[in-house]
């Protein structure tokens, strides 16, 4: 049987963990973030024109 009780005291122990990033946070998370997506962004880019070259 599932242990619902148990299941939500666990849960409820994270939910208390958390905390609203101070703004300097959420900029250096944002700004990783943005260079994450433009990173692969290029090298999909890349990909496509080496495969697009080959074939």
């Amino acid at each position: 049987m599932i242990d619902i009780l148990g299941f939500i005291r666990q849960s409820r122990k994270v939910f208390y963990a958390f905390y609203k990033p101070t703004w300097s946070e959420f900029k250096q998370t944002a700004y990783v973030t943005g260079l994450g997506m433009i990173l692969i962004g290029v090298i999909g880019a890349v990909i496509y024109l080496i495969f697009k070259t080959i074939i």
